[in-house]
């Protein structure tokens, strides 16, 4: 699909400085409120603005949550 010709996208994604990612990638990714909120997509992810990085961030939030019911 060409994004450009979509109408209402515009386009957008997460950049951040090479620093931001050794600072807040790991604390990012942590559950919140006792383990009931977990966060995904691509801004949570290594690899920023990419589809590839939702995925990724998505399947490792599903593998938590998984892993947080079955220890209850």
């Amino acid at each position: 699909m060409f994004w450009a010709n979509a109408q209402y996208i515009w386009a957008g994604g997460c950049f951040g400085k090479p620093q931001d990612r050794t600072l807040f990638s790991y604390a990012i990714t942590l559950p919140e409120m006792n383990n009931r909120v977990y966060f995904a997509g691509e801004h949570v992810s290594q690899k920023h603005v990419w589809i590839q990085g939702a995925l990724q961030s998505g399947m490792l939030a599903a593998n938590s949550i998984a892993t947080a019911i079955n220890n209850r």
